[in-house]
């Protein structure tokens, strides 16, 4: 349960950036090493992330938080 709803935390996180920031989906797959595909299904939340993945994903949003 704890990790389906940080899965839901970096889900909301990732709308909340493209929305505010602009940031591109594509921009984020890019920089985490991730297809255009498995990010887009995991916004859908028709797929959760691997371990690692998920950490790459958090260094990646706390570039974003420092500011």
């Amino acid at each position: 349960e704890r990790n389906i709803k940080m899965q839901e935390q970096l889900r909301n996180r990732l709308v909340e950036l493209k929305e505010a920031e602009g940031v591109s989906y594509i921009h984020i797959s890019r920089n985490i090493d991730i297809s255009k595909t498995t990010i887009s299904l995991f916004i859908k939340g028709k797929r959760d992330l691997s371990k690692a993945v998920e950490y790459r994903l958090r260094v990646f949003l706390s570039r974003y938080d420092e500011y």
